[in-house]
């Protein structure tokens, strides 16, 4: 296993993804001053079977060199989870690693399955764990220890509701949706529950049980209209179902720890910096369904 820790005298250091090391005591550094420990292992503590939650992520490509820091750091969360299952296209499969098959040893499920890019880590897992409540998280992150804690004791005020950390509040001028850069980033001063904000998987956010089944995902929809998209779509299904979101702070914004070299191919780059996926999506959505997020949204909780 491989152990991560904090250094929080020495924040300014960054993790390399080409750092190579023979010394058994040398130490991997990672954004934010956390290191990881190269060698060391340990038994994982934080999985249960008794556990009503889940934590499901999927990577890709090049991505799937370093998700294991992203792994390591959920089963360094200080909350018991009954799995940690990794989607990965089955195209991919030569990719899993030495250290990715050494979490599998310890815990981790590797499931492979069709490629529908990020829409794995919740296709699959409403398909195959629907009785569970589902964190997704993401594959660059790495996740202070209390983070899913923190998510799971939100669920348990909110037991209906998508809990989130991170959420944008949709804006609209009179009932026209306006683009997606113009929407209030981290919708502050609101925290929910409502319908009017959209809960991004960066932070990782928490679905109770049931809150998707495997029926409400039209592949053909999803690759025709949203392929890229799938908070979009998401929402889109919260929506129709009538679930609000809450966030854990009302204005407070989570330090999220990016693994480095792995922004460059990054949804977000994509569908904000690059191009407006956001928007198409958002309008193929309610011109293939006849509705739109204005009208959905009215008839949810509005703060």
């Amino acid at each position: 296993m491989f152990e991560i820790y904090c250094d929080e005298s020495r924040p300014e250091l960054i993790y390399s993804t080409n750092k190579s090391t023979t010394n058994p005591n040398e130490k991997y550094m990672v954004i934010g001053g956390i290191w990881i420990d190269s060698i060391e292992r340990k038994k994982i503590k934080n999985l249960d079977s008794k556990s009503e939650y889940i934590v499901s992520l999927t990577s890709y490509g090049e991505r799937l060199k370093t998700v294991w820091l992203s792994i390591q750091s959920i089963f360094d969360q200080n909350c018991k989870l009954a799995k940690v299952v990794l989607w990965v296209a089955h195209k991919d499969k030569n990719l899993i690693n030495s250290k990715l098959r050494e979490l599998e040893k310890n815990g981790l499920t590797i499931a492979f399955c069709e490629d529908v890019l990020s829409y794995k880590k919740m296709i699959y897992a409403s398909k195959y764990y629907n009785n569970f409540h589902i964190i997704t998280v993401d594959d660059d992150i790495i996740y202070p220890q209390n983070c899913l804690k923190k998510l799971i004791s939100l669920h348990k005020k909110y037991p209906n509701c998508i809990c989130c950390y991170r959420a944008h509040e949709i804006c609209f001028k009179e009932e026209n949706i306006l683009e997606y850069k113009k929407w209030k980033f981290h919708s502050p001063g609101i925290k929910g529950p409502t319908a009017k904000i959209l809960a991004t998987g960066v932070g990782g956010v928490l679905y109770p049980s049931g809150t998707f089944n495997f029926e409400d995902f039209d592949l053909n929809v999803i690759k025709n209209v949203a392929p890229y998209t799938d908070d979009i779509y998401f929402k889109w299904i919260e929506l129709n179902k009538g679930i609000d979101v809450v966030k854990v702070y009302k204005n407070k914004r989570t330090l999220l720890y990016y693994i480095e070299n792995t922004q460059e191919n990054s949804l977000k780059m994509l569908n904000i910096v690059s191009g407006n996926n956001n928007d198409l999506a958002i309008s193929k959505l309610e011109k293939y369904f006849n509705s739109t997020f204005y009208e959905k949204i009215q008839k949810g909780n509005i703060l």
